[in-house]
């Protein structure tokens, strides 16, 4: 039996999940910036874990809801799943713009720039499918941007291949190919990230409909 009309129309989830999408872009906005500019390193490391703090600060309300909480709009399971798996996107993504910085990494090698390009898109496409979980139902727009997303985590796995086999033939120094080769390796989980909170929310939203 479905129990969604018991429930506020308006869950504090739902609310917590947009806040999530609002730092996913901000960080990969912030990365694309980064990527276009390449300079002031220490500035955007800086503001790259302040959006990630606000990240933890949405799961730690999310935990602390679902402690509180006797009825969920969704599975407690999911909702607790969502929340991880989105964090992670955020602290992986905070993390490449931590290292370039830390690692002192003055020149881009190949690839880069269009990981930029691909992580800016699929967050906009995953802020999208938070923001659309409150219509609690599977949707034409939420099949295809999962669908976009994966198309994306494609290009991403092909783009990946290309910029390591280049690293290696174009890079002579074997600690920069180690610093670069542990950023493109970030990357590419970033967009396999992405299309794994696309397929958790898919499923969330097939079993609310």
């Amino acid at each position: 039996m479905n129990l969604n009309f018991l429930l506020p129309k308006q869950p504090m989830f739902y609310v917590y999940f947009s806040e999530y999408g609002d730092c996913i872009k901000d960080i990969a906005t912030l990365f694309h910036k980064l990527i276009k500019e390449y300079k002031n390193f220490e500035d955007y490391a800086r503001q790259a874990e302040e959006i990630e703090h606000q990240g933890d600060k949405i799961t730690r309300k999310i935990i602390d809801r679902l402690n509180r909480s006797i009825i969920t709009p969704l599975d407690r399971e999911d909702i607790h799943l969502i929340a991880r798996k989105t964090d992670m996107i955020i602290d992986l993504t905070e993390n490449v713009i931590s290292n370039i910085c830390l690692y002192k990494l003055d020149n881009k090698v190949s690839g880069v720039n269009e990981f930029g390009e691909i992580i800016y898109r699929d967050s906009r496409y995953v802020s999208e499918l938070l923001g659309q979980m409150k219509i609690q139902k599977y949707t034409p727009k939420i099949k295809e941007m999962v669908k976009k997303i994966h198309r994306l985590e494609d290009v991403g796995d092909e783009l990946f291949e290309k910029s390591m086999l280049k690293l290696f033939n174009d890079v002579k120094d074997p600690i920069l190919i180690i610093k670069w080769k542990d950023i493109l390796e970030d990357l590419e989980l970033i967009t396999d990230k992405c299309k794994n909170i696309s397929n958790i929310i898919e499923g969330v939203m097939i079993k609310s409909s």
